[in-house]
């Protein structure tokens, strides 16, 4: 069973992984949908030029009324080839059948002869219902991101609890051994290793031995020509 803090901890890995990729998907997709939406005004907007002189608009300075129900018969035959586009042609110098909105999209056409105005209403929508199936493909890869990172992480902990633990050794000082009975003096490094002397050289190793370990910050030298400590 695992520790809260870990299901804690693999579980905002999960999300985390999912906001990242999902917002990718929303981000690339909005991109795009705006560089379409561009491209298909740019070719609507040609369109209606080419078209601008078999139009019956009303011309003011010619005093023409102009023919609304071509205008509109017109905008009718350019929604129906936008209809998979996103973008709808909602007026054509104002002549319109469709309710009044806010979110028009106004255009000037600078025509050789005349100059009008286009509005467009191009849908917003980020989020379709064909996303939901990018969601659940994003959850399911988390999914399988997050088990394959649980899976890893346990089997590291496992391997680090079967490797044998590398015992530490510390290297221990050589140590004096002095054998009083057979009057020898040794080394612990090498305790094979003795040597035998008299009572008084003896007597004054040990004296030394003493002295320095009762003033251990005392230094002494050896005095060659003497052969004497000083």
């Amino acid at each position: 069973m695992l520790p809260i803090r870990v299901k804690l901890a693999y579980g905002g890995v999960f999300i985390s992984c999912c906001l990242v990729l999902f917002a990718s998907f929303i981000t690339a997709k909005a991109y795009k949908t705006t560089t379409n939406d561009a491209l298909t005004l740019a070719k609507v907007e040609n369109r209606i030029a080419l078209d601008l002189n078999h139009l019956n608009l009303p011309d003011d300075f010619l005093k023409h009324s102009g023919s609304k129900d071509m205008v509109l018969n017109y905008i009718a035959r350019l929604n129906a080839q936008l209809a998979d586009s996103g973008v709808m042609v909602y007026s054509i110098e104002g002549i319109s059948d469709y309710p009044a909105r806010a979110d028009l999209i106004t255009k000037q056409l600078h025509a050789p002869q005349k100059s009008l105005t286009v509005s467009f209403v191009v849908a917003s929508s980020l989020f379709a219902k064909d996303d939901i199936a990018v969601l659940i493909l994003v959850c399911l890869f988390a999914a399988a991101f997050t088990y394959l990172l649980f899976i890893s992480e346990r089997t590291k902990i496992q391997i680090a609890k079967h490797e044998p633990e590398v015992a530490v050794q510390v290297e221990e000082k050589p140590k004096l051994i002095v054998d009083l009975q057979n009057k020898t003096l040794a080394a612990s490094c090498a305790v094979d290793k003795t040597v035998a002397l008299a009572n008084k050289p003896l007597c004054f190793y040990l004296a030394l031995v003493e002295f320095c370990i009762e003033h251990p910050d005392v230094v002494l030298f050896w005095s060659t020509p003497a052969g004497h400590f000083s």
